[in-house]
């Protein structure tokens, strides 16, 4: 059997009547076997719609989430995010220090006496005495001995 309020139940549900029509429709509820249940049918419903609702954002958060994990880069993959001001002024920096090395190098070679006069010369080759050959200590280097003789008022 149809009802002329089946309409309205469903109105009510939703909350979009006005307080006089609701209680109308509310007195025809109590009266009215088919429209109760209607009304239960439309609760239902209403509830397994909430149900699915929070389910699906349930399931779409927990996709979202492993999606984002997926898609995250490691930090040092990560772009490094410098404003245009900053990073001129960092090259204007770098370039700076390169010049101030390249000038204090240059002071340097300036004091410093010139290349071409330093001479390695070898080390004066001293005649071996006898039963005084210290060639085993000197490892193929330049090494020297002296010797220094001792005065005997300085022994006492």
């Amino acid at each position: 059997m149809k009802c002329e309020f089946a309409n309205q139940v469903s109105m009510l549900i939703d909350g979009e009547l006005d307080e006089t029509q609701a209680a109308a429709t509310q007195a025809h509820l109590k009266e009215c076997s088919a429209c109760q249940r209607l009304h239960e049918e439309f609760l239902f419903l209403r509830g397994e719609i909430k149900q699915l609702k929070t389910a699906r954002s349930h399931s779409a958060y927990e996709h979202n989430s492993r999606n984002r994990r997926s898609r995250e880069v490691a930090w040092w993959r990560k772009p490094i995010a410098i404003p245009s001001p900053v990073f001129a002024l960092l090259l204007i920096g770098i370039g700076l220090l390169v010049g101030w090395a390249v000038h204090l190098r240059s002071v340097v070679l300036r004091l410093s006496p010139a290349r071409a006069d330093i001479r390695v010369m070898p080390a004066p080759a001293a005649p071996v005495q006898a039963g005084l050959n210290l060639a085993s200590f000197d490892r193929g280097a330049r090494a020297e001995v002296l010797k220094v003789k001792r005065n005997n008022a300085t022994n006492k």
